[in-house]
């Protein structure tokens, strides 16, 4: 099983990529992000979200709404 992710090393990737995105548009760029996106998403669900994000939580909605 893989512990979480490092977050700060794929959002650096991120950047670079969005960089690389303007100076030439590629599909296979905008994929590359999607994909580190969604992987610290899915880090997100699984490990939580860092300090600052977990003062509110769409979970927290939810269960009002219910």
């Amino acid at each position: 099983m893989q512990g979480p992710i490092n977050r700060d090393v794929y959002m650096q990737e991120i950047q670079a990529l969005s960089q690389e995105y303007l100076q030439s548009p590629t599909y296979q760029t905008v994929k590359k992000i999607a994909d580190l996106a969604a992987a610290i998403m899915h880090d997100f669900t699984v490990y939580g979200r860092p300090e600052e994000y977990g003062k509110h939580s769409w979970r927290d909605d939810s269960a009002r709404d219910e």
